[in-house]
């Protein structure tokens, strides 16, 4: 086997690893997104709650902070979820 038949068998092998990590990714990515949008329902309940009662619940710096973080969680892992095997590896380098 020459140099350039080794070099591509194992750019192959990489890519398929990649690959296949990728995939698996994609199903906690799932969860991520579900999570996030989880945290997302919480602090709208309190919108809801707060709408209904006399007694107001106060929108604190935590539920301030619980909208940004499910915010940026879900366009991180929207991100993510379109990576490809590619964008992974980086033939230039070697």
């Amino acid at each position: 086997m020459d140099l350039t038949e080794r070099y591509n068998s194992e750019k192959f092998m990489m890519y398929d690893l990649a690959r296949a990590n990728i995939e698996t990714y994609h199903n906690y990515n799932l969860m991520g997104i579900i999570m996030s949008g989880s945290l997302l329902t919480y602090v709208f309940s309190k919108f809801i709650f707060n709408a209904n009662v006399t007694l107001k619940m106060p929108l604190d710096f935590w539920s301030m902070t619980d909208i940004f973080c499910a915010f940026i969680n879900m366009i991180g892992f929207s991100l993510l979820y379109t990576i490809t095997p590619d964008d992974v590896l980086d033939y230039k380098a070697t």
